[in-house]
């Protein structure tokens, strides 16, 4: 009778392997949800960084995209892609005041965020903040910082994740600033 096993013998493995089973896919059901959080908080960081790097490293596409009616390479007239890169000088983290006076104003235009947010291929809602911190606190309004760009959506954020960069930039008129991104 070698080889042989009973049925109370079967059950009782064949129980085992389905309890383990069943318990396994539980454990692993519960982890769904705290994954997909994790992987949404992520795409947050993922897309606030993008929007920083942009502005801050991309002198926009076309170069002169803060003209009257520049020309994109793909020969329509109008934005490619917003950066507020300074081009005349090789250096990262190195804003043109005229780039960042430009967006600040088509921004706060009607209809002008969703023309930002086009213009920059942001997936979700995002905030931009620019702050002079070298001007003093009795020449700026509000005091004590200037604040160059305030570019908000028309609508709080609706995501429960938001993400917040900051970033020390220079300015071309010889100022330093800090740029805060803020996604959701």
């Amino acid at each position: 009778m070698k080889g042989q096993i009973s049925f109370v013998e079967y059950l009782a493995a064949i129980s085992l392997f389905i309890i383990s089973v069943v318990y396994i896919s539980i454990q692993l059901i519960g982890f769904v949800p705290a994954y997909l959080n994790e992987v949404n908080d992520e795409r947050v960081r993922i897309d606030t960084y993008q929007i920083s790097e942009l502005l801050v490293n991309d002198p926009g596409d076309p170069i002169n995209w803060y003209s009257a009616s520049p020309v994109c390479q793909k020969g329509s007239v109008g934005i490619c892609r917003m950066g507020l890169l300074n081009e005349s000088i090789n250096a990262t983290n190195f804003l043109s005041l005229e780039k960042i006076q430009t967006l600040n104003t088509s921004c706060n235009a009607p209809g002008g965020y969703d023309n930002v947010k086009r213009n920059i291929s942001s997936i979700g809602d995002f905030s931009i903040v620019l702050f002079n911190r070298t001007k003093a606190s009795g020449s700026c309004v509000p005091a004590p910082f200037c604040i160059l760009i305030n570019c908000t959506p028309p609508v709080p954020f609706s995501s429960l994740t938001t993400n917040t960069m900051r970033r020390i930039v220079a300015i071309d008129s010889n100022d330093i600033g800090e740029l805060i991104v803020q996604s959701g």
